[in-house]
């Protein structure tokens, strides 16, 4: 949002808002991109660069949807859980008061259904799972793409650690996850 607008919705509405002075200063990368590139982009390039990062963030979120949605299902399709299926958040089993089922500690996938799908599915299929097993941050695209050169090679016996102990193993057509 223009801050013009901002600071007419301030001004209709007797706002005060609080101004950080350090928004102004070039001392942080942030700032240096607001106060300088974009500026310099959009006289030198494209005058109309803001409305087209608002664009593209738009497509972005759709794209992520899109392919949420996808990896979910595709997760669906190929896991084989070594416990009774956990229902997830998106299942909407449970009324959202409940406390969170306990994490599972290892999850099978059939890896020829994972070798079938996009690059991308695939690696929003192992986030999520990895996710379940309570690996929420910390994995890397050289991660994601050596588990996938590894299924996609169908590299039977391969190990692939992952951030906090956590492993992918590769064995008789089943993609273990601990």
């Amino acid at each position: 949002m223009p801050r013009e607008a901002i600071e007419a919705y301030c001004t209709e509405n007797q706002l005060q808002p609080r101004i950080d002075h350090t928004n102004a200063e070039t001392d942080y990368t942030r700032n240096r991109i607001r106060l300088e590139l974009i500026p310099q982009i959009e006289k030198d390039y494209n005058p109309n660069f803001k409305e087209t990062l608002v664009r593209l963030a738009a497509n972005a979120a759709e794209d992520e949807s899109a392919l949420s949605e996808a990896a979910l299902s595709a997760a669906m399709d190929s896991e084989r859980v070594l416990a009774p299926r956990i229902p997830r958040p998106e299942d909407d089993v449970f009324p959202r008061s409940m406390e969170p089922k306990p994490l599972l500690s290892e999850i099978r996938l059939d890896a020829s259904a994972l070798r079938e799908l996009k690059p991308a599915v695939f690696k929003r299929v192992i986030v999520s799972e990895f996710a379940r097993l309570g690996l929420g941050e910390g994995i890397s695209s050289v991660h994601l793409n050596a588990l996938h050169a590894a299924v996609l090679k169908n590299v039977g016996g391969k190990t692939i650690e992952f951030p906090g102990g956590h492993t992918a193993s590769l064995r008789g057509g089943e993609l273990t996850l601990k």
